[in-house]
């Protein structure tokens, strides 16, 4: 039988495509089709927050893999550029994972950040065997732009003795840096509110405390005088006026004493704020729904 031209070509295209494929597996290094037993996994370095400011603490954090029959023990040392910042120990039994990291407070500028396994080795039943095949391994490079810190003159009182919620953010990207991703920037946020506000609040203390101190002034007619004339109901009327003012200057120093002690705390400001929001969407609730029972 016949080849008609198209079943030529096709065979000449199959040819052709198996004498490719076989030259690949000659010439490509066998490593790359080989899955590797252990080490970082993919997209394992991260940080535990997205903007960082100079002096702050930031933890770094790499996850490992151990896919080998026997225990996997090693060190990760971290590093900013050309330095290392820090190191950690891991230990892996068979088929098991892990996080490890450390903190750092880095300087003003770019910094760039990679982890890299220096020591590794498998506890085997001959004694432990060094992994040549991990002992090198790095992860992916990230890079962040950390922002120079406030000079302290220009950093309020109140926005320095804030209790902040730094702790807890690190906390939730130990835990998840998915979540922390999401959450840290909105507490970060917030931590920027409270000290401003609390600024503002110290502000208007000081100016309660001078409404009182010139409420309660004696040097306004002396003598029951005014220009020389005896004028005992404008004293009368004065000392009056004072009083309501001495007595609404105290009503503000109070208010925003109470209100800088919860903008200073923590504690004190993410209940109050979670009362006052549910309150506030109950009485929206029963508005929209006219139901007030």
């Amino acid at each position: 039988m016949t080849e008609t031209p198209f079943q030529k070509n096709a065979t000449l295209i199959g040819v052709k495509a198996t004498s490719l494929l076989l030259l690949l597996l000659f010439i490509v290094p066998s490593s790359l089709f080989a899955a590797s037993r252990g080490g970082f996994a993919s997209g394992a370095i991260w940080l535990s927050k997205e903007i960082i400011t100079e002096e702050d603490s930031v933890r770094i954090s790499v996850s490992l893999y151990n896919s080998y029959d026997d225990k996997l023990s090693g060190i990760v040392t971290f590093k900013d550029g050309g330095s290392a910042v820090g190191s950690a120990s891991f230990s892996l039994s068979a088929g098991e994972g892990g996080i490890v990291s450390v903190s750092t407070k880095p300087s003003a500028g770019e910094h760039s950040y990679v982890a890299e396994i220096t020591e590794a080795t498998l506890d085997t039943n001959d004694g432990e065997q060094p992994v040549p095949d991990l002992i090198g391994s790095k992860t992916t490079v990230i890079t962040r732009t950390v922002k120079s810190a406030p000079k302290k003159e220009e950093t309020s009182q109140a926005a320095t003795a804030i209790s902040t919620t730094q702790g807890a953010q690190e906390r939730i990207s130990d835990f998840s840096p998915t979540v922390g991703n999401v959450i840290n920037p909105v507490l970060g946020a917030i931590d920027s509110f409270r000290a401003d506000a609390a600024a503002y609040t110290e502000s208007a203390m000081e100016s309660a405390r001078a409404k009182i101190a010139a409420a309660t002034s004696t040097e306004t007619a002396k003598d029951g005088k005014v220009l020389g004339v005896e004028t005992p109901q404008i004293v009368e009327n004065v000392a009056e006026s004072k009083g309501i003012r001495s007595a609404w200057g105290y009503f503000l120093l109070y208010l925003n004493a109470i209100l800088n002690a919860i903008l200073r705390s923590a504690a004190l400001f993410y209940p109050v704020a979670a009362i006052t929001l549910f309150i506030a969407l109950r009485m929206l609730y029963r508005r929209l729904t006219g139901r007030y029972y």
